[in-house]
């Protein structure tokens, strides 16, 4: 595969020649005989494999008894399609290959092609004919594994093949890309789990991998010796486990999620491939720590969908009779059924958050809605020095709000056990109606803590970007429950927000956040962010997925969003607030923004050539302003932008926004409309659609009482001067 830069080196083209050593392709504008053997190895040759686990750990993990045996020549050769610019002939012969000029950029037209078509609305097929330089570049450098169907040469090739087989991954010019677990049912159809292409995968392939993600825990967490732990029962009974051992790709054993509770172990298989070696997992996690329980998911969907809220897996349970388990922390214990779950037991990566609640709860009340069994807000009754309770004040109220009668129920016997007698926990069926309820009897909480994933509804249809097939977000009804809890948050309180989304959606709904507290007339700023780590590619396939998570904070309102996402972790402690981030939050600084952005767009007035991006900044922060006048101007700017054509979805959203605030709804809707006539999956339009629904409802319902008391009025007076 020839990759070509175009470069300008005294007015003359400069073109590589290819260099092929060790079928590999590198690039030089000299002689190859006047390189060195040493220039031509990439960072991969250069790292040499480190075994993680010690010599004793090693002679654990050998001697294995062999159920299966993959080699190189065993295995089928899978080709991925060629690049655009490749020009490779079809025989792949590249001895016989030649150079040409050809931009690197001119995929781009077909990715930009594919991507609108995939925004139509419409569940069309995603065929390309070439593989894409960004997803090239994406695998070459091992910032995603997985290989998606609409990605592979001659695919229905395939089918005959059972899933969980294993394959050598070649790109189209046979350099070679790694050995990769085969399931030709999934939109995943191969997933990497080894580079090196002659490694013999057996039984100790997998055991080592897990064992080296259990020491990684091992190590790291709890500063204990596997060998020690597994040999000596001193050490085994004296410390209590409870983490996730496995983390999927993470740990480089895509589809395998491993929990542990003490004595109990959960096992979670999120595609069909990793399950077909089950038993290996199971046998060396019940060699290693002997639980009393190991419980297994497993996923029956062929085509791996996790779109049908935990229904497309079993549960069994292959060791032990109880189906009840515990997970404690920070000196807090916390029960749940084993069957009253849909993916995870308990919410373990939301630790550091618990911690962080913990030292801004004071006596103040707390409301906590889908709080699974009671860990947030059990925990927000202790503080972090000393474990001692948080009950200033004897009037203190503490509920829990759910639509899980098991939930519920475990949530009271939660807080009984852990002494948090003013823990209330209420199951409602329509919590919305209970939100409404609460506001109606006056009351307020210093604290509230929403879990807004079950209020999430994704679409059963699905459209296919670059990075594979994705369910899209409604965010159906969510702005109707941040209503309510603004009217339920006191002044200066705190609202924490857990959600569980790929990054591009979380933002689309961090702007209905910001839209529906606007509209309260509360100003909102971030205070703490962290994220953590999930194995959620199913449900969403992205390389660019992050975790942002977002807290709010401001005079009249502090709000905290949780966020959960798939990849790194990456956390801010923010108990103590820097002044910078206060003043970038600050109404001044949004005061010296406008001037900043007024004065570049006035500069480049004066000279007659207004840049598009500058004249739609300063529109868009002209639209954040209360003043009528700058909202009207914002609109004119923004309607210039959209005649020529710049940017018209975000020009029409802001137009939407603009005319909404000067309550001209009619024109909101119509640019709404258009923006969905373009974009119909857009969950921002959606949303804000849904919003001006209600804004309508609400001024049409105000409007008619007027009438009518005038109305009444008028029929009054004449009556009263017709007696006289």
């Amino acid at each position: 595969m020839v990759i070509f830069e175009k470069w300008n080196r005294n007015n003359k083209k400069c073109i590589f020649s290819p260099l092929w050593r060790r079928d590999k392709l590198r690039f030089s504008s000299k002689k190859s005989e006047d390189l060195s053997i040493g220039s031509n190895r990439t960072s991969d040759d250069k790292k040499k494999s480190i075994n993680f686990l010690t010599m004793e750990e090693l002679k654990l993990v050998c001697g294995r008894k062999t159920t299966f045996s993959s080699t190189f020549d065993m295995r089928i050769n899978v080709f991925l399609k060629p690049l655009e610019i490749d020009i490779i002939h079809d025989d792949r012969d590249m001895t016989s290959s030649e150079l040409v000029g050809i931009d690197e950029n001119l995929g781009e037209k077909t990715q930009r092609k594919s991507i609108i078509c995939s925004g139509t609305g419409k569940n069309v097929g995603y065929h390309p004919k070439y593989l894409q330089v960004q997803r090239y570049r994406a695998l070459k450098e091992e910032k995603h594994s997985y290989v998606y169907d609409f990605e592979v040469l001659d695919i229905s090739n395939l089918g005959k093949y059972e899933p969980g087989s294993f394959v050598n991954v070649y790109f189209y010019n046979k350099e070679r890309l790694g050995i990769g677990m085969l399931n030709r049912k999934s939109n995943i159809v191969i997933r990497i789990i080894e580079k090196d292409i002659e490694k013999v995968i057996d039984d100790n392939f997998f055991v080592k991998r897990l064992y080296e993600s259990v020491k990684r825990r091992f190590m790291y967490i709890y500063n204990i010796s596997l060998y020690d732990y597994i040999h000596t029962l001193n050490v085994k009974n004296k410390i209590k486990l409870f983490c996730q051992l496995v983390n999927s790709f993470n740990d480089f054993l895509p589809g395998l999620v491993v929990h542990i509770f003490h004595k109990s172990l959960f096992i979670r298989y999120d595609n069909i491939s990793i399950q077909k070696y089950n038993y290996i997992f199971e046998k060396e996690l019940n060699q290693i720590f002997s639980p009393k329980n190991i419980y297994c998911k497993k996923i029956t969907s062929q085509k791996e969908k996790r779109a049908q809220g935990g229904k497309e897996y079993t549960l069994e349970q292959t060791k032990g009779n109880d189906l009840e388990l515990y997970y404690s922390e920070n000196n807090l214990t916390f029960y749940n059924n084993i069957t009253n779950i849909s993916y995870n037991v308990f919410h373990i990566q939301n630790k550091q958050d618990r911690l962080f609640l913990q030292n801004f709860c004071d006596s103040s009340n707390v409301l906590n809605i889908n709080g699974n069994v009671g860990e947030y807000i059990i925990s927000t009754s202790f503080s972090q020095k000393g474990g001692t309770p948080n009950l200033g004040n004897t009037e203190r109220v503490a509920i829990l709000l759910s639509d899980c009668v098991k939930n519920a129920n475990y949530a009271e016997k939660n807080a009984s056990l852990n002494g948090c007698h003013h823990v209330m926990s209420l199951h409602r069926e329509d919590l919305l109606e209970e939100l409404r309820n609460m506001h109606l009897n006056s009351l307020r909480f210093g604290l509230i803590i929403f879990n807004v994933k079950s209020s999430i509804t994704y679409r059963r249809s699905a459209y296919t970007s670059a990075y594979g097939k994705r369910h899209t977000v409604t965010f159906k009804g969510v702005h109707k429950y941040l209503s309510c809890i603004s009217e339920l948050l006191q002044r200066n309180g705190l609202l924490f927000v857990t959600v569980e989304l790929a990054a591009v959606d979380y933002d689309k709904f961090l702007n209905i956040v910001r839209c529906v507290f606007e509209r309260k007339k509360k100003i909102l700023s971030i205070v703490y962010e962290n994220s953590c780590s999930i194995e959620n590619n199913i449900m969403c396939n992205d390389l660019n997925i992050t975790t942002p998570i977002q807290v709010a904070r401001d005079t009249e309102l502090e709000k905290v969003f949780r966020k959960e996402g798939k990849l790194n972790e990456h956390k801010k402690d923010l108990t103590a607030p820097k002044k910078e981030e206060e003043k970038m939050d600050s109404p001044e600084f949004l005061k010296i923004e406008l001037q900043r952005l007024k004065s570049d767009y006035e500069t480049e007035l004066s000279v007659d050539h207004v840049m598009p991006k500058t004249q739609f900044d300063y529109a868009c922060l002209l639209i954040c302003s209360s003043d009528l006048k700058n909202i009207k101007f914002a609109s004119s700017l923004l309607h210039e932008l959209l005649l020529i054509n710049y940017n018209r979805i975000d020009c029409l959203y802001q137009l939407a926004i603009a005319h909404i605030k000067l309550r001209d709804y009619k024109k909101a809707k119509n640019y709404l409309n258009a923006l969905l006539k373009i974009d119909a999956r857009n969950s921002n339009a959606l949303a804000l659609k849904s919003l001006l629904f209600d804004l309508i409802s609400s001024d049409g319902l105000i409007g008619a009482l007027l009438v009518a008391l005038t109305a009444c009025g008028i029929y009054l007076s004449f009556k009263s001067f017709k007696y006289f």
